[in-house]
């Protein structure tokens, strides 16, 4: 008899992930291996596996005619044994955005473990943290998505896995952690930045990737016809972005500061009434970009140089804008 070969999902911390596990616990035919330590349904012969002797010893007793999912907040090295590189799942998100997120939930589930963000991001398991979790991993035959383009994702892997998985919604960012968010000093989102270097680059080596993947699906990632962005910042401090162009099924933004990448968004597609022309446009948080006065901020589509736009952000103008975003929060 073949050996039973799970799906590996390495959640990262504060990327969807759990609107994903959840959404595959819903699949009948998926059965969900738990390796969170304190998961009240951990499997617990799987998380005391030690040697790759005893995994292949539980994959023996699972069911050949379900799908078997690992599911944890375990590094991927840690059950790459088990599961093909082809069957290994998993999200990514703005190192530094992800990074705020999960300080924020720490802060209420375990308060005082960190005095405070800057001590969080100094703490070294947590610098670059993505690629901690993801390191030994081919990204070439991996499954890997954004956490921007979640519901892209999820297409991608229902196709590849052949399950109708529920999509799901959950654990959303309060309005008051959104505010929080708004107020952080551009010094210590720069420094975040500056320690967190691999996992910027693991993004962008996802997200190009994806990218492709869409592709070769048929999705037009790129407009046929376009100008470049058009941008501009309100006063909650959120930068805009405009581009006017053909049609598309999906859109993936690269947010550079003075040239050095920073973030990836997701453009929101405005079909234009099929083929014809429309207004595409994104919004991401200008403190989480760590920019400040007399930055340039670009912004393009990937592999689209032609749709570059960028502006120059004004020291008078970001001064109104804290003050007014202070005043209303």
């Amino acid at each position: 008899m073949e050996q039973v070969r799970p799906f590996f999902f390495v959640h990262i911390p504060k990327t969807a992930g759990t609107s994903f596990r959840q959404g595959l616990a819903k699949v009948p035919r998926a059965n969900l291996l738990m390796a969170y330590p304190n998961h009240p349904k951990r499997n617990e012969r799987l998380i005391a596996a030690t040697t790759p002797e005893e995994g292949e010893a539980l994959l023996r007793t699972l069911d050949p005619e379900r799908v078997h999912i690992i599911a944890g907040h375990v590094p991927y090295q840690r059950y790459a044994h088990l599961a093909p590189p082809e069957h290994a799942l998993s999200l990514v998100r703005n190192p530094v955005e992800r990074a705020v997120s999960e300080y924020q939930h720490m802060a209420l589930s375990t308060p005082g473990r960190f005095s405070d963000l800057e001590s969080f991001l100094h703490h070294g398991p947590m610098r670059n943290r993505q690629s901690r979790l993801l390191g030994g991993i081919d990204p070439e035959r991996a499954q890997l998505g954004l956490n921007s383009h979640y519901s892209e994702y999820l297409e991608l892997v229902r196709r590849s896995m052949g399950l109708d998985i529920a999509s799901l919604s959950m654990n959303h960012t309060s309005k008051k952690r959104t505010r929080v968010r708004q107020r952080l000093p551009i010094g210590l989102i720069r420094k975040a930045f500056a320690m967190n270097g691999q996992d910027v680059a693991l993004l962008y080596s996802v997200a190009e990737r994806f990218e492709k993947r869409l592709r070769a699906l048929g999705w037009r990632t790129v407009p046929r016809r376009s100008g470049v962005f058009r941008m501009s910042v309100d006063r909650r401090l959120n930068v805009h972005g405009f581009l006017e162009g053909t049609a598309l099924d999906a859109g993936i933004v690269s947010l550079e500061v003075n040239g050095d990448p920073r973030a990836i968004t997701r453009l929101q597609i405005d079909a234009g009434g099929g083929a014809g022309d429309g207004m595409h446009r994104f919004r991401y948080s200008l403190p989480l970009l760590g920019a400040g006065p007399g930055d340039v901020l670009s912004a393009s589509l990937l592999d689209a140089a032609e749709t570059r736009g960028t502006i120059r952000l004004s020291g008078l103008r970001l001064q109104w804008c804290r003050a007014i975003s202070r005043l209303m929060s």
